[in-house]
């Protein structure tokens, strides 16, 4: 913050930019006129019911695809999935892009955390291409299996499993376009020669008089080559005035307030008076109006002196085409010591961006400017040389423009609002393509009943074939506009909010998070870019003003009078008239899509990296919306801080101190008077108004301004933090600043107390300066305990800080990397501002947000209400000038998050979707757990005996049995029907194989031939036929649960070779009839049985069934050395878990090497140990076979064969002694010679040794070791 009063006292307080805004005497209510306060904003539903939330203990995680948009389509398909509404309650749970982030393992254990009290995850969900290493990390994190996990070639196939898998049946279906095809950007360029001559910048010098009711007008025309304009227009006296410079266009492009010039003209701020001033590139030919207006009353009319200074320069016209993402424009220069200004002007004349000049911190030589989402049309870039000396100077110009080749915004938005659809309706959401439409989109609609469809499409892409397929499945509705879209939205939700974002054109895009937080909104989701990407160009203009900063008045040494961010230019950052303008567009935009209201205030959640869509268009939108930044750095931290969002209601009592808040005041006001908007004055007590709410809700209340102490109790996981202290983006000035993405630098103390303070904690504020602001750098005792830290500084020390709403009362922060990095550690709300601010109308505004927080309103409001009594008001101005313009404060995050207070929020149990239903929604249980393939009735009468759900297959009706393959629980074939499915099982080896390891079971009975297509080899032989058999894993659950299987059953034959991983449950004359498995995730059994009669039923049901039971796996086998010689003590190191990754303590596990036992000890939680002592290995060398078996009661029977998994080294010792033996003679002899011809044997004279370069030292020797892989020597199946 800064202060307008004292001059910094050091290097870093100057950095740090210290101080205050006060009001002086001369302002007071009168001189204000007065509005009453008003609430703007309301974000209860339509019919003024409060909406029901209950967590469901499902997750779904995708994984992420760079080569498509597969991944992105999926993830919207699972959302309708997961967030739904039933009965007037909606369902929430989190759909998860993965990528085994921080952010994303700390919201997985927050996750887990919740659910634990009611039992834990029930549902696993996995989508896309994970490793086997993934899936079990899954598990082992949950402690539950992964099922369904779904994979397909397009989004269409994935979207209908996961329809058919999640629904039993649906009247409904609604219809989204998809493309999983990436967009590619076509790059065009160009380039010029501007040739400027030095000539000296032309003047325009006259006068005016300012009259006392209306002030002055200057009309001015610039010349053809003017680049820049410069004016500056002085007077006698100390009365002040503001000013508005109108361009041809008759837009207000530069302007005053009376805020800023009254200080300029007043002695006590500055050593010379400072004129009104105007500074920015000719947008337009023709002519411009310098108005001059009244600040304070004169009596009779004020001479005043005009200057008015043209720059020379050059322009360049840019065709930008339609569907533009980047333009991009560089200049060069010969004369690298002078100062060229660039800046684009968009077609319509405004100044998009800049890239101004004449700072000793600028770049030398060369000005460059970025504009994502251009407007088509023609541009014009403007050069101008500030500096000319009489040379010649060549500016070359080259630009760049990336364009999309094909808008996936007709495809996002269409899939991204038919999600928010079918989440409202629950429903399930299938996809479409623009002229046909796929089969297993026609198939899941038919399978599920569907007697409704709606197609989903604002940008009416799809053709007539699209619509004659979609009505042989149902009545037809199609939603072919924006309007008719949000419609159907805003009727079913009852909610005005919005959610937005910008394409990426990339596998980065934001659209999956959007539907997400669509869903849990109610909201219909736009792309920012439009038809025209106007509001994107005026969102990029918003922050031009933000490339003037305030690092720069380092090097100067007047305030007020210099063009910086706290100079003259202070009240133009950001320019207002450029914030009104992009909230009209944005209000008109949403009025074409049927989304705005203009009687009531609209919660708006804005998905985009801060870099592409600036913070300050979110500020352009207040107060009539209220903005939320998800300001995410890729799509898959998009996805957890938006699940975090909608869980908040549910994760905000994981944290460890959610009944504390943290308030860490070190630069505040204490005891100020500030009039608010409304013409209100208040008193503040930043401590005491900050501190009181909080404790009257219940919290507990931390006070700490040490820098440890502040970082400790973080770590903690408060429900909220109030910072206020002194910030800024970088330690050293830059030009232009860095931001939005500078580093952040703020302020602590070095020893620990409550607050910052002046002379002592009793006395917070010094008699010295009586200012009601504590400000403890100005005062040397304390400011030896000042102490700067980083935003790298505090992500470092902290880890998962749960979920607070932070307020950042600091100038800058909100523009620095700070804000992100608190929301990846956790953070659901943070709100700061990204320019300077000042203590009394910041202190303000923190307090009034505070105290809404405890009063129950949401972040979003609360920012709003604060703003709209505080500062600007860009939707709807006041009519006049409000008591603040620095106070840009942005919020990151969801902005409907609520301050909850644990002791008085209830908590919610969640609900299981395994056991509960939701209408015809039966998350993964819509498909029977069963498929029996056969040619009879065989199977399906015993699995009606046992009323277990299955779909029955034969060779005439198998067509989708591929398809739904992974949506079951267990396969089952009846005897002896291989051969009628040899074809096409052979075609889907694979599939089987992979069915398996992702965790289905397969189980083939009666064989009686061999079968080579499938993975799991086995021979068969007739010759053991035979009506009885013997169990010899008495114990197995095949064999037991939920039946006993009699031992009198008639076999077909017997397996005469077979897999070595798998476990023989019976045999006949010690051939084996009946194997079982574990391959991957999965179980195989094999069998040669036919059994009949009650046996049938027993076998059969114990069969469908035998996937719910638990199985030993082996997770990890780790040797304790790579090499081994024989005579070393060898430890093999164990670890056995169930399928869900529960380690399994107390199993029997067997061991074999070769043909020897070998013992087992068990080391605890799940972990195992085989040691080979020095003697075992002493008397063995060459390579050695492992065989381990596992059993435990309950368990399916682990057996695994490690083929050559130890080889020992014969001892080295032996050859090593022969060696030194035969060197020791050699030297000795040496030596003797050496001495009788009397010479020197060792010369220390002269050279020096080095080593070999491909010398490895002992160190590097056991780092490589270290690295051993045994997983590099055998698989395990």
């Amino acid at each position: 913050m800064l202060d307008r009063q004292k001059a910094p006292h050091s290097l870093i307080a100057m950095i740090l930019l210290l101080g205050t805004l006060f009001l002086p005497s001369a302002f007071s209510p009168q001189t204000l006129p007065v509005r009453e306060s008003r609430n703007p904003v309301q974000f209860k539903m339509a019919n003024g019911q409060e909406q029901n939330y209950t967590a469901m203990r499902r997750s779904v995680f995708v994984s992420p695809d760079s080569t498509s948009y597969i991944d992105e389509f999926s993830y919207m398909a699972a959302v309708p999935t997961s967030v739904f509404s039933h009965d007037g309650t909606k369902y929430v749970s989190p759909v998860v892009l993965s990528s085994s982030s921080d952010s994303e393992d700390w919201f997985i254990d927050d996750w887990k955390e919740y659910l634990s009290v009611d039992g834990g995850l029930e549902q696993l969900v996995t989508i896309g291409d994970f490793s086997i290493q993934e899936s079990m990390a899954f598990r082992e994190s949950f402690g539950t299996e992964v099922f369904p996990h779904i994979e397909g070639d397009s989004s269409a196939e994935v979207a209908a499993q996961l329809a058919i898998s999640d629904w039993a049946s649906s009247d409904t279906v609604v219809i989204g376009m998809a493309n999983d095809d990436l967009s590619t950007l076509n790059t065009t360029s160009g380039n010029s020669i501007h040739s400027l001559d030095g000539s000296s910048p032309a003047s325009y010098n006259t006068s005016t008089t300012v009259q006392p009711s209306s002030g002055a007008s200057i009309p001015f025309t610039p010349p053809t080559n003017a680049g820049w304009l410069y004016g500056s227009f002085d007077w006698s006296g100390t009365n002040y005035f503001t000013h508005k410079l109108i361009d041809p266009n008759g837009n207000t492009v530069d302007y005053s307030l009376a805020r800023q010039t009254r200080y300029q003209r007043n002695p006590s701020f500055v050593d010379e008076l400072v004129p009104l001033h105007f500074w920015l590139p000719k947008t337009l030919e023709g002519e411009y109006t310098m108005q001059v207006e009244i600040g304070s009353p004169i009596s009779a009319p004020v001479s005043m002196d005009c200057d008015i200074t043209y720059y020379p320069g050059f322009s360049q016209e840019i065709n930008v085409p339609e569907n533009a993402k980047w333009l991009n424009l560089t200049a060069n220069w010969d004369n690298a010591g002078t100062n060229i200004n660039l800046a684009l002007i968009d077609p319509s004349g405004k100044m998009v961006q800049w890239a101004p000049a004449g700072s000793l911190l600028s770049g030398a030589g060369r000005d460059s400017i970025e504009v994502p989402y251009p407007s088509p049309g023609s541009w014009k870039a403007v050069g101008a040389w500030m500096d000319p000396n009489g040379e010649t100077n060549n500016v070359e110009l080259s630009w760049q423009i990336q364009r999309m080749e094909t808008n996936p915004d007709s495809y996002f938005e269409s899939s991204a609002n038919a999600a928010v659809l079918a989440s409202l309706m629950n429903a399930p959401l299938l996809y479409t393509g623009e002229r046909t439409v796929p089969t297993v989109t026609l198939d899941a609609a038919n399978r599920l009943g569907a007697e409704v469809v709606i197609l989903v499409d604002p940008h009416n892409i799809h053709s007539t074939e699209v619509e004659s397929q979609l009505e042989t499945t149902g009545i037809l509705s199609v939603l072919d506009n924006y309007p008719m879209v949000t419609d159907w939205i805003k009727t079913l939700s009852g909610q005005n909010d919005v959610i937005a974002t910008v394409p990426q054109v990339s596998s980065n895009e934001f659209y999956p998070a959007a539907a997400l937080s669509g869903a849990f909104h109610g909201a219909p989701i736009f792309s920012l870019c439009g038809d025209d990407n106007q509001v994107t160009t005026m969102a990029e203009s918003t922050w031009a003003p933000y490339k003037i900063g305030p690092e720069i008045e380092i090097y100067v040494t007047s305030r007020y009078s210099t063009r910086t961010e706290n100079g003259w230019y202070d009240d133009r950052i950001p320019n207002m008239y450029t914030m009104r303008k992009s909230v009209d567009t944005f209000e008109s935009f949403l009025d074409t899509r049927g989304a705005y209201n203009s009687s009531a205030g609209q919660s708006t959640v804005l998905l985009s990296p801060i870099d592409l869509i600036k913070p300050s268009f979110d500020r352009s939108l207040q107060t009539h919306f209220s903005p939320g930044r998800i300001p995410a750095r890729n799509a898959e931290l998009a996805s957890v801080m938006i699940s975090k969002a909608i869980l908040h209601r549910f994760l905000f009592r994981t944290a460890e101190s959610s009944d504390d808040t943290l308030l860490s005041l070190y630069a505040y006001t204490d005891g100020a008077s500030y009039f608010d908007n409304f013409g209100n004055v208040r008193n503040i007590y930043q401590i005491e108004d900050t501190r009181d709410p909080l404790q009257d809700m219940g919290f507990n209340t931390l006070m700490h301004v040490g820098v440890n102490e502040v970082f400790n109790s973080l770590d903690t996981q408060v429900s909220l933090w109030a910072f206020s202290t002194h910030g800024t983006l970088t330690r050293y000035p830059a030009d232009p600043p860095a931001r939005p993405n500078g580093v952040g630098y703020f302020s602590f103390r070095d020893v620990d107390s409550p607050y910052g303070f002046e002379e002592s904690v009793s006395n917070r504020e010094s008699s010295e300066d009586a200012d009601q602001l504590v400000n403890p750098v100005a005062f040397t005792a304390e400011n030896a305990h000042h102490v700067i830290r980083t935003t790298n500084d505090l992500s470092g020390a902290v880890d998962n800080i749960g979920s607070p709403i932070v307020f950042l009362t600091a100038c800058l922060l909100g523009g620095s990397q700070l804000p992100i990095q608190l929301m990846e550690h956790g953070a659901v709300g943070v709100m700061g501002s990204p320019r300077t601010v000042y203590f009394r109308a910041a202190g303000l505004l923190s307090t009034l947000v505070i105290e809404s927080l405890a009063n129950g309103t949401a972040t979003g409001e609360a920012l709003t209400s604060a703003l709209d009594t505080v500062s600007m008001d860009y939707s709807d101005p006041l009519g006049y000038e409000p008591v603040d313009y620095a106070n840009q404060y942005i919020l990151f995050g969801d902005p409907e998050i609520n301050l909850y207070e644990p002791d008085s929020t209830p908590r919610i149990t969640s609900s299981d979707p395994t056991s509960n239903t939701y209408g015809t929604h039966t998350p993964a249980r819509g498909v029977a757990s069963i498929a029996a393939l056969g040619s009879t009735d065989y199977l399906p009468s015993s699995l009606e005996t046992a009323d277990i759900g299955y779909d029955f297959y034969s060779d005439s009706n198998s067509s989708d049995f591929m398809w739904l393959l992974n949506l079951r629980r267990a396969v089952l074939i009846e005897p002896a029907s291989l051969s009628l499915f040899n074809d096409w099982m052979t075609q889907y080896a694979q599939d089987f194989q992979e069915y398996v390891q992702d965790g289905g079971s397969l189980i083939i009975m009666g064989i009686n031939t061999n079968a080579t297509w499938l993975p799991w080899t086995f021979s068969f032989s007739d010759g053991f036929a035979s009506s009885q058999f013997s169990i010899t894993e008495e114990q197995h659950p095949l064999i037991t649960t939920p039946n006993s299987i009699d031992e009198n059953i008639t076999c077909l034959g017997a397996f005469t070779s077979y897999g070595s991983n798998f476990t023989p449950l019976a045999g006949v004359d010690g051939a084996p009839i009946l194997l079982a498995g574990i391959s991957g995730f999965g179980k195989v059994a094999l069998t040669t049985l036919d059994p009949t009669g009650n046996s049938k039923d027993a076998f059969i049901e114990n069969s469908a069934l035998w996937y719910r039971e638990p199985s030993l796996m082996l997770t990890e086998i780790a040797l304790s050395q790579e090499i081994i010689w024989g005579g070393d003590r060898v430890d093999i190191s164990i670890s056995i878990t169930d399928r869900k990754g529960n380690p399994i303590s107390d199993a029997d596990i067997q061991a074999r090497i070769d043909s020897t036992t070998v013992d087992v000890g068990h080391v605890g939680d799940g972990l195992y140990e085989i040691t080979l002592g020095e003697e075992w290995t002493r008397n063995r060398t060459g390579y050695y076979d492992l065989v381990l078996t596992a059993r435990k009661l309950g368990y399916d029977t682990l057996s695994l064969h490690f083929d050559d998994y130890l080889y020992i080294r014969p001892s080295p010792w032996l050859p090593i002694t022969i060696v030194g033996i035969a060197v020791l003679v050699i030297l000795a002899v040496w030596s003797y010679r050496k001495r009788r011809k009397g010479e020197k044997i060792v010369d220390f004279g002269g050279s020096t040794y080095s080593p070999p370069k491909n010398h490895k030292t002992k160190k590097e020797k056991e780092e490589e070791d270290e690295e051993f892989d045994p997983k590099e020597f055998f698989g395990v199946e």
